[in-house]
């Protein structure tokens, strides 16, 4: 359930129910691109229509491989709290933005004296 599982650890409150539609969004073009090619009888063989199928699952597995090596974890903690020291009210944007990337910025320090203690370690 990884369509449900990423939105609601990773976007905030405000965008869950736009990711939810976002995803039954590229379903129902996923199902009408099936429609098209099957109803369309592009392929005289029933096996190249498979083999096609595959060769697209294939292709999006790729692309969802490369852009998950890309992508940056972001711990919404920060943000939630900073929601609610404001009260309920609304966080803008750049200040959401802000509060991210000096939280990013302090976890690639904290990880870097971690690695520089590592390193000293092994020295002795």
């Amino acid at each position: 359930m990884l369509q449900f599982s990423l939105p609601r650890s990773q976007a905030p409150v405000s965008m869950k129910a736009l990711c939810q539609a976002a995803w039954l969004w590229t379903v129902a073009f996923g199902n009408l691109f099936v429609i098209i090619i099957a109803e369309g009888r592009i392929f005289e063989n029933q096996a190249l229509e498979f083999f096609f199928f595959a060769a697209c699952i294939g292709g999006v597995a790729i692309l969802f491989a490369v852009m998950s090596f890309f992508y940056k974890y972001v711990d919404l903690s920060t943000y939630n709290q900073l929601q609610q020291e404001g009260e309920g009210d609304e966080v803008s944007s750049d200040e959401t933005q802000a509060l991210i990337l000096s939280h990013d910025k302090e976890q690639e320090q904290k990880q870097g004296r971690e690695k520089n203690e590592k390193g000293n370690e092994s020295e002795f």
